[in-house]
Order: C-alpha cells, then structure tokens, then sequence
C-alpha cells in the first residue's frame, strides 16, 4: 500500500479497491477507475494543475480513515500544500498502478516515470533561464555604478 504525508506530518494511506473507485466517483464524480483516462494523460494532467480536485479525490479516498481520525474534509484539505502536492499526486498514480491487472499496472508506471522525467526536465529548464535572466541583470550597469 502506497503512503503519504501531509504537512501536518499524519500519514495517509492509498488503498485502491472497487469500494474506494465508487466512492471516488460518488464524492468527485471522477471515474479514477477508467484506465484510458490515466493512460490518455487526462487524469494525470487534471492531478498536476488542480490542487483542490487532487485534494478532494484524496479525501474521497482516505474517508473512512479520516472519519475514524475526527478529521474533516476542511481539515485534510487545508494539509495538503507544497511539497505535499507533489508527493501525493505521484502517490496516487502509484496506488492506482498497485490496483489494476499487471499488464495495466506497468503501463501506468511507465508513464508515471515519464511525468517524473518531463518534471525535472523542466525544472532544470526553468532553473536554467532563471540563471541566465539574474546574470544578465547582474552584468546591467546600474545608474549609482555610471556616476
């Protein structure tokens, strides 16, 4: 079983069954369960740029612990940020790979290494043009420097 942790250092359990994709779909109207949206990119790119649906598919998920724990969907909802957000959307991508048939699993975790790559890629991308636009600030002659 696949864990994260919020930024309220509790640890979550991603525990992916039939149960846990109805009640996904009945909270979020989100069928995690649809393999073509997850080899497609679709559930994958929705994952990356909408932090409030990853935290609400991740509530859908974790329900029945959080309601035992007394934590609230605000609650839970208000953990999730920084770091967090990364860390459990790769999560989640890992635990539904853990869920399907073999065959599908692999698919998923081949394109889950490929987001991780694109991901650092354009990290160090970014990185990269940020550097050059600071040395390039760095050598402008400031007007106190021409008196």
């Amino acid at each position: 079983m696949k864990s994260f942790q919020d930024s309220k250092s509790r640890i979550w359990i991603l525990d992916i069954t039939v149960s846990t994709l109805r009640r996904v779909k009945a909270l979020t109207d989100l069928d995690i369960g649809n393999i073509s949206t997850l080899t497609d990119g679709t559930l994958s790119d929705k994952i990356g740029s909408d932090p409030v649906m990853l935290a609400d598919l991740l509530y859908a998920i974790v329900k029945p612990d959080a309601e035992r724990l007394q934590i609230s969907q605000e609650d839970f909802c208000d953990s999730i940020s920084g770091d967090v957000i990364e860390a459990a959307s790769f999560t989640l991508l890992e635990a539904l790979a853990d869920f399907f048939p073999s065959q599908q699993g692999a698919l998923i975790r081949k394109l889950l290494e490929l987001a991780k790559k694109q991901q650092e890629k354009a990290a160090q991308e970014s990185e990269k043009l940020l550097d050059q636009m600071t040395s390039g600030l760095q050598s402008t002659p400031t007007p106190e420097s021409q008196e």
